[in-house]
């Protein structure tokens, strides 16, 4: 890391050496979501008091914006709204910076974020957009950092801290419809794979071999980012058909790093370094696990045990967290507690969709344990997810995660299926379940539970098997799969879908459908939906996806009604860092 000194003069908010003021405070074991909630109103209510009459918090100086930025990204992201008046006075504040401004990585991310956040394009659009093009002339063109971003235009060197934050300005400025050349993403992913360490792991700058929890985590969110800008959008094979059924490669850049973090895994330090940067650190943490749809890094709940140390240590006196580089002053106060909302309130994200993890069995000619059968399409539900989360009534932090069946039946309970409405589950193979795991499921359908499945590339040997998977579950016939009504209410939910175009089988569990099936490979479109459409994308495979969303927005709507519940709705079968843990690492990914 560069000298210290120089660090803290050139300072931006997400870069304060923040370390936990130890306050006394008592907590109970058991984490509920009233306990988050109260305490996210707490650290709430501390901003808007600090909060001067223009707006802002901190006025004057190069950084100003990027520190306010951040502490209205962290209201609006834990609950307040743009109707609330201190978010209005921020917005407005925001709004009338000089229009060559902000004028470092760190603030034209924070800003474009915050902006994008507020949901206002029509307003924001403009000025979003004039931010986006010039946080992409940062980019580094040439050099040992190509790909990468520095403090400002002058780079003088970069580093992945600039890095990450770039990234995560772009995605939110293309989810607000800024085109953004794929040759950007290309050479942020480049980056980011030619500076991994040797450990799998990712220090301050390209080549420095002492990785770090904090920059470990940037490095994750930021394959997981540039991943997803960069999937292929070829439409039709030779036949006219949507090109779906190419196994697509496993990220090993990706893979490396989270293990990295699994076997260093801590919420009260930062991984591997020597200071603090704890609150950086577990907001890049957060975002990590939320964006690669890790709910558990090995035998860890990040959000349960990350969630239980921040909330033990806030200051109950004012309401907020403080920092030790502006020791116990309103600085270093405002920055602890806006990247402790972030954590709590992102981390306390609905989980809508279980993607379940299964392992193909030797029988019936089925690829083995190694297969990636469960996986064909890995952008079907993070996409999907994406969309609906857009979309009036749903929550609009609403998230996904992925599920290991397997490890499940042999290490953990029914209550790890129960913290998401919907059990997704597809392929293109056999669909082999041992006696337990079809067990497992069924006592999930009678706990109120509801599978989504997908056949993977029009597959007919999944379909069997799907089917043979229904017979086994309900063994008696007291449930069967049929297809589902004209009458359906899925077929209403949310979108008006003509059940004479879509096919949807389904199984009726007491009063209710439990089961959707779906011999389609809607799944496929899910994969190639994008945020915003190329040109070269034809009108006829543009019409194609749209109908696929709609469609799995209609089975999410009818499973839900819209309100997937929190997190914390189920009770943990993990405990707190410290405690002996018996689920096996990477039960819940």
């Amino acid at each position: 890391m560069r000298n210290i000194n120089y660090r803290l003069s050139i300072f931006v908010p997400l870069f304060l050496a923040i370390v936990l003021l130890h306050v006394p405070v008592a907590s109970s074991a058991e984490l509920t979501e009233e306990k988050v909630l109260k305490s996210i109103k707490k650290g709430q209510d501390y901003l808007i008091k600090e909060q001067q009459k223009d707006g802002s918090w901190v006025q004057g100086g190069r950084n100003s914006e990027g520190f306010n930025s951040l502490i209205v990204l962290a209201m609006l992201n834990s609950g307040m709204t743009i109707k609330d008046a201190p978010v209005q006075k921020a917005l407005k504040y925001l709004r009338n910076i000089p229009e060559n401004k902000p004028d470092q990585t760190y603030c034209l991310s924070l800003m474009i974020s915050a902006l994008v956040a507020a949901k206002d394009g029509k307003k924001d659009l403009p000025q979003i957009r004039s931010m986006t093009h010039r946080l992409l002339s940062y980019q580094v063109k040439k050099g040992a950092y190509l790909g990468s971003w520095g403090y400002s235009t002058s780079n003088r060197g970069a580093d992945n801290s600039n890095c990450q934050y770039a990234i995560l300005g772009l995605r939110d400025a293309t989810l607000a419809g800024v085109k953004i050349d794929k040759k950007v993403w290309k050479l942020a992913r480049d980056h980011w794979r030619k500076s991994q360490s040797a450990d799998g792991g990712w220090g301050y700058s390209a080549g420095r071999a002492s990785s770090t929890g904090s920059m470990t985590v940037a490095g994750i969110s930021s394959l997981v980012i540039t991943n997803s800008m960069l999937r292929e959008v070829d439409d039709f094979d030779n036949d006219g058909q949507p090109l779906c059924c190419h196994q697509e490669e496993e990220d090993k850049h990706l893979k490396r790093g989270i293990k990295w973090i699994e076997s260093h895994f801590s919420v009260r330090t930062n991984p591997n370094y020597r200071g603090s940067w704890l609150f950086y650190y577990l907001y890049g943490l957060e975002r990590s696990g939320r964006l690669s749809g890790n709910r558990f890094y090995g035998n860890h709940d990040w959000y349960r045990e990350g969630t239980h140390f921040i909330i033990s240590r806030q200051d109950f006196r004012y309401g907020g967290w403080a920092g030790q580089y502006s020791g116990i002053n309103s600085k270093g106060k405002l920055y602890g507690t806006s990247m402790a909302l972030l954590f709590l309130s992102k981390g306390l994200s609905p989980v809508l969709f279980s993607k379940l993890k299964y392992s193909s069995g030797p029988e019936n000619g089925a690829r083995g344990d190694d297969s990636q059968n469960w996986n064909k399409h890995s952008h079907d539900i993070p996409n999907l997810t994406e969309v609906i989360k857009t979309r009036p009534g749903w929550p609009q932090l609403v998230t996904w995660q992925v599920i290991d069946l397997k490890k499940l039946a042999k290490f953990g309970s029914i209550e790890e299926l129960a913290q998401s409405p919907i059990i997704y589950l597809s392929g293109d193979d056999v669909l082999q379940l041992s006696v337990q795991e079809i067990s497992m499921l069924k006592r999930y359908i009678e706990m109120g539970g509801f599978i989504f499945s997908v056949a993977n590339c029009q597959s007919a040997v999944y379909d069997d098997s799907f089917k043979l998977f229904i017979k086994k579950m309900f063994p008696k016939g007291e449930a069967t799969l049929q297809k589902l009504s004209d009458t359906h209410a899925v077929y209403r939910s949310e979108y008006l879908l003509d059940p004479e175009t879509v096919e949807l089988q389904g199984v009726n569990f007491g009063c209710r459908t439990a089961i959707i099936y779906s011999p389609d490979d809607i799944a496929c479109l899910w994969n190639k939906w994008l945020p915003n459409e190329t040109r070269k994308r034809s009108v006829r495979m543009k019409s194609m996806v749209t109908r696929a969303i709609r469609i799995g927005v209609n089975v999410a709507a009818y499973a839900t009604g819209k309100e997937p519940p929190s997190p914390l709705a189920y009770k943990s079968s993990g405990n707190e860092e410290g405690v002996e843990d018996k689920i096996e690492r990477g039960l819940l990914q």
